[in-house]
């Protein structure tokens, strides 16, 4: 009976550790992600600027697609398809109708969203 009472005890004192690291992991990660996307204001070549926007894009599209195939197993190119349209409505506003960046982008998510 000591034995099954020893074993709970390590089993208990397992998960805090792992729930302790699993915290500072996300602490590190979130504190990494505020540098992250304070990079931009101190870029001041366009091109560079251009480059590390679209890196960062790439990067939650990859996000994305590591939760849905990587942990569900489910194959789905929709996140990349809406993403896709977002874009491509943002930029045909920005081009032929003049509209900024910004309600480009708020339209985007409209029409993703209604497809």
């Amino acid at each position: 009976m000591s034995s099954q009472s020893a074993s709970g005890s390590a089993k208990s004192s397992s998960s805090k550790l792992s729930t302790a690291k699993t915290e500072m992991e996300f602490r590190v990660a979130l504190v990494v992600l505020a540098l992250v996307a304070l990079i931009p204001a101190i870029v001041s070549n366009p091109y560079w600027l251009g480059v590390l926007i679209v890196s960062m894009y790439f990067a939650i599209l990859a996000g994305a697609w590591n939760l849905l195939a990587g942990y569900t197993g489910q194959f789905s190119l929709a996140p990349a398809t809406f993403a896709m349209i977002g874009a491509y409505s943002t930029g045909l506003l920005g081009t032929y109708f003049g509209v900024p960046p910004l309600l480009g982008i708020l339209a985007a998510i409209l029409v993703a969203g209604l497809i």
